[in-house]
């Protein structure tokens, strides 16, 4: 499901080298926000600071959200990616069996 995110990411990390400051809406970036979803999400849409917020669909129960979270390091030369959820984030595990999300109960 994360790696659907993808090229939303990508696209804001260049979008930032670029232009010097974040997308506020993913029409920003060139994307139609209807056409933002995949077979677990339902929306996607970009707020401040660059931070995805993917809506998931209801395999996953009502109301279920992953953030992502840019975070500039490297003296702004690079991004990493922060991702929190409002479930448990061992629903979203990688190969090693660690959460990929850090579960944040809004």
């Amino acid at each position: 499901m994360l790696a659907s995110l993808n090229s939303i990411k990508f696209a804001v990390i260049e979008d930032y080298m670029y232009r010097g400051r974040w997308p506020e809406a993913l029409e920003d970036l060139g994307f139609n926000p209807d056409e933002m979803t995949s077979s677990l999400i339902d929306a996607t849409e970009i707020d401040q600071d660059g931070r995805i917020r993917a809506e998931l669909n209801v395999d996953f129960g009502d109301n279920k959200e992953v953030w992502l979270y840019p975070k500039l390091v490297m003296g702004g030369t690079q991004i990493e990616w922060n991702c929190y959820t409002n479930f448990p984030g061992e629903l979203l595990q990688g190969m090693s069996g660690m959460a990929l999300c850090e579960s944040r109960y809004f």
